[in-house]
């Protein structure tokens, strides 16, 4: 019998892309993929979308920062010993989180809602 270990662990990256769990939106960089969650993509409008897309991809690192949180009111900041960069959206109703994660042969870059994590 499954634990839901074992199903959370078993559960890859591609089957969430199957699933529609994930939107694909390919490689933007040689070695990054960017994906983003249905729930994202239907709380944004074309400037924001275009805003926490551009923010991210000039400021998202693998040494760091790695984490972009997007809050509606936010001074711009990083945290975590400069892993995360905290930075201004105007008008998104729930924080955003893009994360830079390394999946072996490439790295993925996730954005999602902060209720999504």
């Amino acid at each position: 019998m499954s634990t839901p270990e074992d199903i959370i662990s078993t559960y890859t990256f591609e089957e969430a892309i199957e699933d529609g769990n994930l939107a694909d939106f390919g490689y933007i960089s040689p070695g990054v993929r960017l994906v983003t969650t249905p729930g994202f993509m239907a709380s944004v409008n074309t400037y924001q979308l275009m805003h926490i897309f551009l923010t991210t991809v000039r400021r998202i690192r693998p040494d760091g920062p790695n984490w972009v949180v997007f809050k509606p009111d936010a001074e711009q900041h990083l945290e975590d010993e400069g892993r995360t960069l905290v930075t201004p959206c105007k008008g998104i109703k729930e924080n955003v989180y893009a994360i830079l994660e390394d999946h072996g042969p490439y790295q993925v870059l996730t954005i999602l809602l902060a209720s999504e994590y």
